[in-house]
């Protein structure tokens, strides 16, 4: 049927990113201290089966970088502090570039604070790993604010586990207003325990909750042979509740990427609302475009055979179990 020809054809555009985890955004924080031309930085990147990420921050060569301290490892990424010593001039005008980022898939969150607390945000990515220092840039505290709302929208987009949860949802539920009722239930949730463990107060085991996640994508695709063959299924008979439980567990796996990065001091509020915006401006476009793909599938004489109707059910279920399982044994491996 066209359901799963489009399926088919979504499924090989992921293949290529199921057997990696989520990769977590690095971190760079530049603080003005009340010295001229001295700063404070601290260098979050992420580590991957126990190996640093080849990217490092490159600054002027007239400043000087003084270690403070040894490197910290957080389970999940390597936090290293610095003093830089820039003369009298300081950064003012001067670039600043993540070397090595070109040959990753990551993202670089970096903030910059001025001796007076206010802040600057700006994303860098592989494509574009530097930026110039401008005068007062840690004044123009609203300038790259928005960096949170895109951050989410591509965590989303980025995050394949979460992907897939939601076209699974958009091939069981047909009907177009049940399918509003039941996103917005799983919004509602992961909203709920994205702010909870973003302010710490629920902290459960990320890579645990990645593992259950992936448990989840799992008994979703059984819910799809189900419906499939006109069985009974429990999450067609209570789907608000079932995925409101599954958004649960989605949040903590959202916050995972906000948690590394931190919320600035004294709007934390509207940085964490942003960036739970822009996952659920990801979440809809990710909707949408299965919706545009099944319209003009549907409307196209191919894969018509009844043999590919149970194919999304099982893509989804071999990739999830292959999530699974690679996670489960990470944990005890780790």
């Amino acid at each position: 049927m066209s359901r799963g020809f489009l399926f088919i054809v979504l499924a090989l555009l992921l293949v290529p990113a199921a057997s990696a985890h989520e990769v977590r955004p690095a971190w760079l924080q530049i603080s003005e201290t009340q010295v001229a031309g001295t700063y404070d930085l601290v260098w979050k990147q992420p580590v991957l089966a126990d190996r640093r990420l080849k990217i490092d921050p490159v600054l002027p060569a007239s400043c000087e970088t003084m270690n403070l301290g040894p490197g910290e490892m957080t389970g999940s990424a390597l936090i290293v502090r610095s003093r830089i010593i820039c003369g009298s001039e300081g950064l003012e005008g001067q670039t600043i570039t993540i070397a090595g980022l070109e040959r990753t898939m990551v993202d670089v969150f970096v903030e910059i604070v001025s001796s007076g607390g206010d802040t600057h945000t700006l994303i860098l990515k592989p494509q574009r790993a530097s930026f110039v220092m401008e005068a007062g840039a840690g004044a123009k505290s609203g300038t790259g604010f928005l960096s949170y709302f895109r951050l989410g929208v591509e965590h989303l987009l980025t995050g394949f586990d979460h992907i897939l949860f939601v076209i699974g949802l958009v091939f069981l539920v047909r009907m177009p207003m049940k399918l509003v009722k039941v996103v917005t239930s799983f919004t509602v949730a992961h909203s709920l325990t994205l702010g909870l463990s973003t302010w710490g107060l629920v902290s459960l085991s990320q890579g645990a909750v990645e593992a259950v996640i992936a448990l989840s994508i799992l008994f979703l695709a059984v819910e799809l042979v189900r419906a499939g063959r006109a069985e009974d299924s429990l999450l067609l008979r209570y789907p608000w509740a079932i995925t409101f439980v599954f958004g649960l567990l989605h949040g903590f796996g959202f916050a995972a990427a906000l948690t590394e990065i931190g919320l600035p001091q004294g709007t934390a509020a509207l940085a964490l609302l942003l960036f739970n915006l822009g996952v659920e401006a990801g979440q809809l476009i990710i909707v949408a475009l299965v919706l545009a793909g099944l319209f003009v599938i549907q409307r196209l004489p191919v894969a018509t055979s009844g043999g590919l109707r149970h194919a999304p059910a099982y893509l989804i279920g071999t990739l999830a179990a292959f999530w699974f399982l690679e996670r489960t044994l990470s944990l005890f491996s780790g």
